[in-house]
């Protein structure tokens, strides 16, 4: 092989290194449901411009219904000493099949948080911070579950 083609065979396969890892830093952010359920306490997603988001899971009782849930609960927590707007879409994978790629207006997330303020998701309040993931009830275990999530687009201004 010659000096030319052994050149463009070694960009051509340093060009191919390069794709790979960008689609792997591009899946790095989805992440699986399965670990904060293990966790039962709040992890880290992601910091931007000293605003931390972090999620867990809880299940979720609502006995005068009969709904049994266990949700995927977000907070995001301001730790700046002026007002921020904090923006993200939700994708979804339900049973590890991608259901919602996160480009809808129903996926998107806007909120306005004050400076040293903190707002997070529970069974009750704030359904902006929440995403189902299955049912509790033994009758209804086989339903579909979320076990992936991932939030794109996260702008802090």
């Amino acid at each position: 092989m010659n000096h030319s083609k052994t050149h463009y065979l070694t960009f051509f396969l340093l060009f191919i290194a390069f794709i790979a890892m960008s689609f792997n830093a591009l899946e790095s952010k989805k992440t699986s449901v399965a670990e904060a359920i293990q966790s039962g306490e709040w992890i880290v997603y992601e910091t931007i411009n000293n605003v931390t988001i972090s999620y867990k899971v809880v299940d979720c009782t609502d006995e005068v219904n009969g709904l049994f849930t266990q949700d995927l609960f977000l907070k995001v927590e301001n730790k700046n000493t002026k007002d921020v707007q904090v923006t993200f879409n939700t994708a979804l994978w339900v049973n590890d099949q991608m259901t919602h790629d996160g480009t809808s207006e129903e996926s998107k997330v806007s909120l306005k948080i004050a400076a040293g303020q903190t707002i997070a998701g529970d069974c009750k309040e704030n359904p902006q911070l929440k995403i189902f993931i299955g049912f509790n009830d033994e009758d209804k275990l086989n339903i579909p579950h979320t076990s992936h999530f991932e939030l794109k687009d996260i702008n802090v201004k």
